[in-house]
């Protein structure tokens, strides 16, 4: 698997009470039948740190970055 950035679990959790973790990884390692456009797409996958097993969402960068706005703790990873 061609993980860019391993599970992490944001600052922001506080106390854990309501937590997610992150991940940067390449959407062909998560789905079989990706056909990428100029090599691998790279993907935010996010999941919830309590059930980790019970699946996550993923963003392109661009939803990404939409997503958290001004925030620089979850910035997309440095090519």
């Amino acid at each position: 698997m061609s993980v860019i950035k391993p599970w992490f679990t944001p600052s922001l959790s506080g106390s854990g009470v309501n937590c997610v973790e992150v991940r940067f990884v390449e959407l062909s390692d998560l789905v079989e039948d990706v056909q990428p456009h100029g090599g691998d797409q790279v993907v935010a996958e996010v999941r919830n740190s309590k059930r980790p097993g019970e699946g996550s969402v993923w963003f392109t960068e661009a939803e990404w970055n939409a997503f958290l706005g001004s925030t620089t703790e979850f910035a997309w990873p440095e090519s």
